[in-house]
């Protein structure tokens, strides 16, 4: 029950680039009245979801312990880099999207990272699993501390949840980035290139 007036409801959605989409519903009470509001969230666009930060040069690791420039690796093309801990149910279920939706990945006209704490992590089944189909992945490693937390903040998402995602486009241009597991994340990857693609 409501007083007599003039209302205004607004239901917020916030985006993974930190705006918020906000929807808003107007309504006039009166005495004895009675209304009905259908609510709903205002809908985005996969290009809502995109931002544009770029992200200062950074280095990871290659297999010999030897220092790797992120600005020169990812060069002008689009990269995915997913950092990764395996045996965790976090990153277990991306693997999984990501070995589901295969031939997708393998697809993809960007240049595919996973980042790991060591070789030991490339024992894990499900990682190995999805390099086994997707045999264009790189492999990186970082020992997941301040370079993934100033990574992480660049993009606005959480760095202690992992696994850590971030899509970039023409080299170190960060447009969209992930902590923690989101249902979908997998095809929603494949989505975010095609569109760039086209």
């Amino acid at each position: 029950d409501l007083l007599e007036g003039s209302y205004r409801l607004i239901t917020c959605k916030r985006m993974p680039t930190g705006a918020l989409f906000g929807k808003e519903y107007r309504l006039i009470v009166v005495e004895n009245g009675e209304n009905t509001l259908h609510i709903a969230q205002r809908e985005a666009k996969l290009t809502d979801l995109l931002s544009d930060k770029p992200i200062p040069d950074f280095v990871l690791y290659d297999e010999n312990h030897l220092p790797v420039s992120m600005a020169e690796f990812c060069g002008n093309q689009p990269n995915l880099l997913m950092w990764l801990e395996e045996g965790k149910e976090p990153t277990e279920h991306i693997l999984n999207e990501v070995y589901a939706l295969h031939e997708g990945f393998h697809a993809l006209q960007a240049q595919i990272t996973f980042v790991v704490k060591s070789a030991e992590s490339l024992k894990d089944a499900r990682i190995s699993r999805a390099i086994s189909q997707i045999p264009n992945i790189r492999i990186l490693y970082d020992d997941f501390r301040d370079t993934m937390s100033m990574l992480a903040r660049r993009m606005y998402i959480d760095p202690d949840k992992l696994p850590i995602v971030v899509l970039t486009s023409h080299g170190l241009n960060g447009i969209y980035g992930s902590s923690g597991y989101n249902v979908g994340l997998g095809d929603l990857i494949i989505k975010i290139f095609s569109e760039l693609n086209q």
